[in-house]
């Protein structure tokens, strides 16, 4: 549980899971920002003592206080507004570094159980195709990573299935893109989940317009600007002198933006009485 808020659960012999070394599963999830109650518990019914021990156990918890990169970030997209659920839970899908195509991150799906599904969805308009890289570790013919276009499935995988490359043509209109990671009631095996990366739109959407923070002039003159918006993009940052005659706006740079809050300098501020600033998405 993350504050009441029941996340997963199993149940079980774990020590037949052969997959797992003495039944152990792997799990990752979300944590809210701010203080959090992380809670564990073993429950039993009325019937009888089942299995040999009769009790869970859990091993090796470990956090990160960093920011969770976003799913755009993990997706190498621009433009495309990413959404994620579970059909039980809220643990859907989520960036992470540890199994990655680019070695940067990748989107996971999270933690599910029996019967149940989770789902990586953007909506896109104006590209005519879209390629990707992804991977599961699942149950063969049983636990499914799916690719739907509007709805319809276009290809699914499971078993032990590397990074594998992908490219799927996409109606002239607004499609919507899923991918799912589908669970049935048998066996668990393998690591359970599914990864996607390197999502490629033709063509290219343009970046969500980004913000500028308030400028800051530096003790030696220069001015510090912070812009705000999506991470990995391209992003042109653009000066003037005089708004009177239309601003005559010159561009002060072009930069690849390394987070969601990037910091430009402007180095020739320092003899400028006056100076205004705008961005634009390349």
């Amino acid at each position: 549980y993350i504050d009441a808020v029941r996340q997963a659960r199993i149940s079980g012999l774990g020590d037949v899971w052969s997959s797992w070394p003495s039944g152990w599963e792997y799990c990752s999830f979300p944590v809210p920002a701010g203080t959090n109650v992380l809670k564990w518990r073993y429950v039993k019914d009325s019937s009888l003592t089942g299995g040999t021990l009769d009790y869970g156990q859990v091993d090796r918890v470990s956090y990160v206080t960093s920011p969770t990169p976003r799913l755009q970030q993990a997706l190498n997209t621009c433009g495309v507004a990413w959404s994620s659920a579970g059909s039980l839970y809220t643990n859907g899908w989520f960036a992470q570094t540890n199994v990655t195509h680019d070695g940067n991150f990748a989107a996971q799906s999270g933690t599910i159980w029996h019967n149940q599904t989770n789902w990586l969805q953007a909506t896109v308009t104006g590209a005519t195709n879209v390629s990707f890289w992804w991977k599961v570790s699942s149950q063969t013919n049983a636990d499914f990573l799916q690719f739907y276009t509007n709805g319809v499935l276009a290809k699914r995988i499971s078993g032990e299935a590397n990074w594998q490359s992908n490219y799927f043509k996409l109606p002239a209109k607004t499609n919507v893109l899923t991918w799912l990671y589908v669970k049935d009631a048998g066996t668990i095996a393998g690591s359970d989940c599914g990864w996607v990366d390197q999502v490629t739109l033709s063509r290219t959407l343009t970046a969500f317009p980004y913000t500028l923070q308030t400028p800051a002039r530096l003790p030696d003159g220069r001015i510090q600007l912070q812009v705000d918006g999506e991470a990995g993009c391209p992003c042109r940052v653009e000066f003037s002198t005089n708004l009177m005659t239309g601003g005559n706006w010159s561009q002060l740079t072009n930069v690849t933006t390394t987070g969601a809050n990037t910091v430009v300098i402007d180095d020739q501020a320092s003899n400028c009485p006056v100076r205004f600033y705008r961005t634009a998405s390349p």
